[in-house]
C-alpha cells in the first residue's frame, strides 16, 4: 500500500510481493457459495426460451467472467491459490460460445464482410484501445514505468505475444488468439465455404504442434479447440437440441455415461502419470474440454426445461468482455484497496473489488457505442 511517485494515490500492487492467506480453499468455498445464492435470489421465469439462444450465452458468459476474475484473484494476489475447478476453464467457455456463434453466421446465408469487420472494431477494438491508454497512463503516472513502442504498436494491434508485452496485461493473449480464429473464419468461409470446420480444426492441430514445438504460447490445449469445438456444436445445432432435450431416463443414463467415460479417461491419465508427456497431457485436456461441453449441453437443456433466467448471470454476461479487458491490472498491479484489508477480509473484499470492476466496466461500456452482439 504506496504512494504513486508524487504522492498522490495510494494503490496496492503485488508484482513483488503476494499475500499468504492460510486455508485459502476454505474462503475460496465462501465466495462461490456467495455468488451461487446471488444466482439463486435473481432468478426469474421467462416467457420465451429455446436451447442455447442468446439469453443462455450471454448468461454462461456471465458465469465465465466470475470464475476468470476469481482464479486471478487468488493466482495474483495470493501465494496459496485453492482448487479452483471451473476456473481454469472459464476461459474455453468464451472460445466455445464465440465459436458457436460464428458457426449461427453461416446459416444466415450472405455474408457480408465488410460488416463483420466493422462490427468487431466496433465490439473488441474500441474497449481495448481505451484501456491500452488507461493501462499506459496508470503505469507511468503509478507505477513510474514506459513501454516501448514496439510493443505498444503491437498490443494496440491486437498482438500480443511479446514477453514485454506481457507486463502490461498478461491476460491479453486471449484477445490475440480470438482475432486469429476470427481471421481464419473469415478466411475459410471466402475461399473454402464448404470447410470451414475441418480447417478450423486443422489449425487447432498446427497451433498445438507449435506448442509443443514451443514456438506458439498463446492458449493451452483446451483453449486452442474451443472454437472449433463450439463452431461444430453450432453445425449441429437441431439435432444437439434434440438429443439434449430428449427428457427420456434411458437418454439421460446416455449422457451419464458419456461423461462418466471422460472423467474415468482423466483420472487414468491422472493417476497413472501419463500427464507428464506432452501427448497425454494433451488427451487429457482434450477430455475437460469435452465434460465442460457435455456439461455446458446439459446444463443449457435443463435451462431450456425450466425456462428460468438469472439477473445476476445476466447482467455480469452484458459486461464480460469490457470486466476481461479491465480486470487484471486492477487487481495484481494498481490494487484500490490495503494488502491488510484483503488478507483479513478476503471474501468482503473479493465482492468489493468485484463491484469496483463492474463500475469501470459499466463506464467503458457507455464510452462505447457499438451494438454488443454475440
Amino acid at each position: 500500500w504506496k504512494l504513486n511517485k508524487k504522492g498522490y494515490i495510494m494503490f496496492s500492487n503485488f508484482e513483488k510481493n503476494l499475500l499468504h492467506l492460510p486455508d485459502a480453499g476454505t474462503y475460496n468455498f465462501y465466495i462461490i457459495i456467495i455468488f451461487l445464492i446471488l444466482i439463486t435470489i435473481s432468478v426469474q421465469k421467462k416467457t420465451e426460451n429455446s436451447f442455447f439462444d442468446v439469453s443462455q450465452t450471454i448468461q454462461v458468459k456471465g458465469l465465465a467472467i466470475f470464475f476468470v476474475v476469481l482464479a486471478h484473484f487468488w493466482e495474483n494476489i495470493f501465494d496459496q491459490t485453492p482448487p479452483l475447478i471451473l476456473s481454469r476453464y472459464s476461459v474455453s467457455l468464451f472460445f466455445i460460445l464465440s465459436g458457436y456463434a460464428h458457426g449461427l453466421l453461416c446459416e444466415t446465408g450472405r455474408f457480408d464482410y465488410k460488416g463483420f469487420i466493422q462490427k468487431k472494431i466496433f465490439r473488441i477494438f474500441i474497449p481495448y484501445w481505451i484501456c491500452t491508454i488507461l493501462f499506459l497512463v496508470l503505469d507511468y503516472y503509478l507505477l513510474d514505468r514506459t513501454h516501448s513502442m514496439h510493443d505498444i504498436f503491437l498490443t494496440s494491434s491486437g498482438i500480443n505475444i511479446h514477453r514485454g508485452q506481457t507486463h502490461l496485461d498478461r491476460t491479453r493473449w486471449f484477445i490475440s488468439l480470438l482475432l486469429l480464429w476470427y481471421f481464419v473464419f473469415c478466411s475459410s468461409r471466402h475461399f473454402c465455404p464448404k470447410k470451414i470446420s475441418l480447417i478450423l480444426y486443422m489449425v487447432a492441430f498446427l497451433l498445438i504442434v507449435m506448442r509443443y514445438l514451443q514456438i506458439w504460447h498463446l492458449g493451452n490445449v483446451h483453449e486452442t479447440l474451443a472454437f472449433p469445438v463450439g463452431y461444430t456444436i453450432a453445425q449441429n445445432r437441431s439435432w444437439i437440441s434434440k438429443v439434449f432435450m430428449n427428457t427420456s431416463i434411458r437418454q439421460k443414463g446416455i449422457h451419464c455415461l458419456m461423461l462418466v467415460s471422460f472423467c474415468v479417461g482423466i483420472l487414468c491419465i491422472k493417476i497413472t502419470g501419463l500427464d507428464n508427456y506432452f501427448l497425454f497431457e494433451s488427451l487429457e485436456k482434450i477430455f475437460k474440454l469435452m465434460v465442460l461441453s457435455y456439461g455446458l449441453l446439459i446444463g443449457l437443456s435443463i435451462n431450456s426445461i425450466l425456462n428460468y433466467q438469472s439477473k445476476v448471470l445476466f447482467f455480469m454476461g452484458q459486461i464480460s468482455y469490457e470486466l476481461y479487458i479491465l480486470h487484471f491490472p486492477f487487481l495484481y498491479r494498481y490494487n484500490p484497496l490495503k494488502p491488510s484489508l484483503i488478507q483479513d477480509h478476503a471474501v468482503i473484499m473479493f465482492y468489493v473489488l468485484l463491484m469496483i470492476l463492474i463500475v469501470f466496466s459499466l463506464v467503458l461500456k457507455t464510452l462505447c457505442p457499438a451494438d454488443r452482439g454475440s
